[in-house]
C-alpha cells in the first residue's frame, strides 16, 4: 500500500545527500512535498481508524502501522500526533534511537518534549503553543534543535497541522519533523569553504602591492586569528647567521603583548628545536590532550597557558625563514583542514613576499656596488694621474739630492739631505703601492718587515683624519717582527681599520694603533697589529656580521668590504682578526694576529738591478730626452752631462722623428717619458718602429702604462729612482739593442 511513496522517499532522500552535485535545496523541498502527501495519506488512514472508534496506532491495520514505522526509521524523522497544549497522543517508537527516552515516556507525560529542545530554539515551539490554543487551523513550519543522546545537538524541520475530523478548534494536532542536520552541516561547510576562499583572495592581494610587509603580514595573522577564533597569532624570522629567532609580529585577542613579544627573541635553544621541527616544510599541529604531545620533548616546547597551537614553516627560496603560528589558550581544539589550508595560503604568500623583499634588497646592493664601482673605477683614474705627478715631483726632489751629495762635503748637509730621501722613499713606496692597486697587480705573500709597512701605512692615514681626531701610535714593538704577507695588504688592512676607527667616532675623538708580540698564542710566536676608538663600538651580536663582504652599519655611506678585506689579509697570512670592546677606550677594538716568520725580509721596492750600476755610459755619446716636466728633464740633463754625454732634449715627441732621420748628429740611446702632451711615448715608439728605427728606448715614467714587446729593445723605469739606477737601466737596454743586433 505505502511502497510506491516509500521508494520515492527513499530515492528522495537519497540523492539530495550533501555529496549530491545538484543543488540539495530541489531535493529538500520535493522530500517536504512528499512527507507532506504522506502525512496527509497518514491522516486519512487515521481519520478512517477514528470513525471506526479507534484513538491509537495500536489500532490501525498491521501494513499501514509497519509502512509508517518502517518510513519513520529509514529517513530518521519523528512523526506524532499531540493536542493543543502539546501533550503526545503517539509518536513513532523511533523517538527513543533520536532523543534517548522511550516513546511511553513522551505519551504518558513523565518526560517533556520541551527539555529536549536547544534553550535559543523554545521561543519557536512556545510561538506553536499558542498558535494551537487560539484555536486556529492553519498549518506552521518551524526549525529548532534536539539535544541527541551522545550530547550533540541535530536540526530538525518541523510540520504541525489539525488532523482532520479532530474538531473546531481542532483538538489534536499532527507533526512531521525531518532531520536536517547533515544538510545544515554541509550548508555550513559550503559557507564556510566560501568564506576562506573569499578570505584567501583577500590575503593574497593585500600582499600585491604593500610598501611594508611586516605591516602587512602583522594585519594578516590578526585577521586569520579572529576568523578562527585563535588567542594568539605570531610571526617570527629566523636569522641563521646571527643564531637569533625574531618575533616580528603579534596578535592577541585582548591585544595585550605577551612576554615573547616584550623581549622580541626566542631562546636559541628553544628556536633550534622549532626550525628542526618546521624543517620538513609542513604544518605542526599541537593539541595538549592529542596522544603526540603527551610526550616530553612536545609539552616542553608548548607553553603552560597554550592548550592547542598549528605552526606553519615560512620557506623562501628553500630555506626556512620564519614561522607562523597561531595559539588557542582556552580550549584543545582541533584544527579543521580548512582553516590550516588558509594558514598556509598565508605562509605561502609571506615566503614570496621575503623572496620579493630579497631581490629588490639584492637589487639595491648591486646598484650600490656598480655605483662604488663607478667611484672605484674613477679613482682609479685619477690615481693613476697622481701617481704619475707625484712621481715625477719625487723623482726631481731624489734626484736633487743625488746631486747635491755629490757636490757637498759637509756632515751637517748630508745629514738633511739623508733625512729628506729617506721621507721620499717613505713616499715612493705609497705611491708604488697605488699603481700595484690600479693595475691589478697580485702581489704575492713573502716575509717582509711589519714596521716598514705599518709605518708607511700610518704615514699615510694620519693624512685623512680630521684635526679633532687624534692618531695615537705605538709600533716600535714591530721593529724586528718579520711576518709572511704582501705590502699592499698589511698597508691596506692598516688604512681601512683606521678610517673605520675615525668614522666611529666623529669629528672628534681619539685612534690608538699599537704593536705588540704574543709568545704564548695557538699560533705561536705572533705579532699583534691592534686598532682602537672611543666610538659607540659594534654590539656583540653583529660582530661576526661586520666581517662579511656587503654588511655594512654605515647605510649607503659604506660599501660593507673595509674589514672583509682585513679579515682575508689576516686569514691569507695565517692570522686571525678578532673584535672587542675596547678597555681602555670603551669603544670597537679590532686585534689582528700576525705569525713571526723566521725568513729575511726583501723590499721590492728596493730591490737592485741584474747589472753592474757603476758602469759608465763610455760608449753612449748624445742622448735625446724627450720630457714634458721641465724638474724632471732638468735632472735628466744635468745627470747625463756629468758622465760626459751629450745630450738632447725636448717638451714633447713632435720633433723626435725628424731628430732621428734628418738631425746633424747621431742619437745613441732615446730616454723619453711615456704620458707626453699631443703624441704618447709609446705613440711615438709605435712610429719609429714601423719605420724601421730599432734605436733603444728607455721609458721614464712615474704613470702606469707599461709598451708592449714588439717595441724592443725598450725598457721601463719607474719615478723615482736612483740616478745609479737610471746609469744601470740605460746599459740593460742598450745590451738588449746590441743582442739583437748580434741575432
Amino acid at each position: 500500500m505505502c511502497s510506491v511513496p516509500f521508494n520515492l522517499l527513499a530515492i528522495t532522500l537519497a540523492i539530495g545527500t550533501p555529496n549530491s552535485e545538484i543543488d540539495p535545496n530541489i531535493f529538500l523541498a520535493l522530500g517536504l512535498a512528499i512527507l507532506a502527501i504522506m502525512a496527509i495519506g497518514f491522516a486519512v488512514l487515521l481519520g478512517r481508524s477514528e470513525r471506526r472508534g479507534t484513538r491509537s496506532l495500536a489500532y490501525l491495520d498491521a501494513e499501514t502501522s509497519a509502512c509508517l514505522l518502517s518510513i519513520a526509521e529509514s529517513a530518521h524523522l519523528i512523526v506524532a500526533r499531540i493536542n493543543a497544549e502539546g501533550g503526545f497522543a503517539w509518536v513513532t517508537p523511533n523517538i527513543e534511537s533520536i532523543l534517548g527516552v522511550p516513546a511511553a515516556d513522551l505519551v504518558s507525560g513523565r518526560r517533556s518534549f520541551h527539555e529536549f529542545v536547544h534553550p535559543d530554539d523554545r521561543p519557536s515551539l512556545l510561538a506553536a503553543l499558542r498558535h494551537r490554543r487560539q484555536g486556529r487551523g492553519d498549518r506552521l513550519e518551524f526549525q529548532y534543535r534536539l539535544r541527541a543522546p551522545d550530547g550533540s545537538w541535530r536540526w530538525f524541520h518541523e510540520r504541525q497541522g489539525p488532523v482532520p475530523g479532530a474538531g473546531i478548534p481542532p483538538q489534536l494536532w499532527e507533526i512531521v519533523a525531518v532531520d536536517l542536520t547533515d544538510r545544515r552541516r554541509a550548508d555550513e561547510q559550503q559557507r564556510q569553504a566560501l568564506a576562506l576562499q573569499q578570505l584567501s583572495t583577500r590575503l593574497l592581494e593585500s600582499f600585491l602591492q604593500t610598501e611594508d610587509l611586516d605591516a602587512t603580514i602583522g594585519g594578516a595573522i590578526g585577521m586569520l586569528g579572529s576568523e578562527f577564533g585563535a588567542t594568539r597569532a605570531s610571526y617570527f624570522l629566523l636569522d641563521a647567521q646571527a643564531e637569533q629567532v625574531k618575533l616580528v609580529s603579534e596578535w592577541t585577542t585582548d591585544g595585550s603583548p605577551s612576554a615573547a613579544y616584550r623581549r622580541s627573541t626566542v631562546p636559541m635553544e628553544s628556536a633550534r628545536w622549532w626550525a628542526g621541527a618546521l624543517a620538513g616544510g609542513g604544518p605542526l599541529v599541537l593539541t595538549r590532550d592529542d596522544e603526540t604531545t603527551r610526550r616530553p620533548e612536545f609539552l616542553a616546547r608548548m607553553k603552560p597557558e597554550v592548550q592547542s597551537l598549528v605552526a606553519l614553516p615560512i620557506m623562501a627560496g628553500g630555506t626556512l625563514r620564519g614561522a607562523l603560528l597561531f595559539e588557542d589558550l582556552n580550549d584543545a581544539r582541533r584544527w579543521r583542514p580548512d582553516e590550516i589550508a588558509t594558514m598556509q595560503t598565508l605562509a605561502f604568500a609571506v615566503a614570496r613576499g621575503l623572496e620579493q623583499r630579497d631581490s629588490v634588497e639584492a637589487g639595491n646592493r648591486f646598484a650600490a656596488l656598480q655605483r662604488q664601482l663607478e667611484r672605484t673605477e674613477l679613482v682609479a683614474q685619477l690615481t693613476g694621474g697622481i701617481a704619475h705627478d707625484f712621481n715625477n715631483i719625487l723623482f726631481a726632489i731624489t734626484s736633487h739630492v743625488q746631486l747635491l751629495r755629490q757636490r757637498t762635503g759637509d756632515g751637517e748637509v748630508l745629514s738633511t739631505l739623508a733625512d729628506i730621501d729617506r721621507v721620499a722613499n717613505g713616499a715612493r713606496g705609497i705611491v708604488s703601492g697605488l699603481i700595484h692597486a690600479h693595475r691589478g697587480e697580485i702581489e704575492q705573500p713573502e716575509p717582509r718587515p711589519l714596521f716598514h709597512e705599518v709605518d708607511a701605512a700610518v704615514r699615510l692615514a694620519s693624512r685623512l683624519l680630521p684635526r679633532g681626531v687624534v692618531l695615537e701610535t705605538d709600533i716600535g714593538a714591530a721593529q724586528n717582527c718579520i711576518v709572511r704577507s704582501t705590502a699592499q695588504g698589511i698597508r691596506q688592512l692598516v688604512l681601512n681599520l683606521v678610517v673605520n676607527a675615525r668614522d666611529a667616532v666623529g669629528p672628534r675623538g681619539t685612534v690608538r694603533l699599537s704593536c705588540g708580540v704574543e709568545t704564548g698564542s695557538d699560533l705561536g710566536p705572533a705579532a699583534v697589529l691592534i686598532v682602537e676608538d672611543n666610538g659607540p663600538g659594534v654590539p656583540e651580536a653583529l660582530r661576526k656580521q661586520v666581517t662579511q663582504a656587503f654588511f655594512t652599519t654605515k647605510g649607503d655611506a659604506g660599501t660593507g668590504l673595509g674589514l672583509a678585506i682585513c679579515m682575508r689579509v689576516a686569514q691569507e697570512a695565517g692570522g686571525r682578526l678578532r673584535l672587542d670592546s675596547s678597555p681602555a677606550l670603551g669603544g670597537l677594538r679590532v686585534s689582528v694576529w700576525f705569525p713571526l716568520q723566521a725568513d729575511e725580509p726583501r723590499l721590492v721596492e728596493d730591490a737592485p738591478l741584474d747589472i753592474n750600476a757603476d758602469e759608465r755610459l763610455a760608449d753612449v755619446n748624445r742622448i735625446l730626452v724627450v720630457e714634458d716636466d721641465s724638474a724632471i728633464r732638468d735632472v735628466l740633463v744635468a745627470a747625463f752631462e756629468s758622465l760626459d754625454i751629450d745630450v738632447v732634449a725636448r717638451g714633447d715627441a713632435e720633433e723626435v722623428e725628424s731628430i732621428l732621420t734628418q738631425g746633424p748628429f747621431s742619437i745613441d740611446l732615446l730616454i723619453m717619458d711615456i704620458d707626453l702632451p699631443g703624441i704618447s711615448g709609446i705613440e711615438c715608439l709605435e712610429r719609429l718602429r714601423s719605420l724601421g728605427i730599432r734605436i733603444p728606448c728607455l721609458f721614464v715614467t712615474g704613470g702606469v702604462q707599461a709598451p708592449t714587446a714588439n717595441l724592443a729593445p725598450c725598457r721601463v723605469l719607474r719615478k723615482p729612482f736612483p740616478l745609479d739606477t737610471l746609469v744601470g737601466a740605460c746599459r740593460a737596454v742598450l745590451n738588449e739593442a746590441a743582442a739583437k743586433v748580434a741575432e
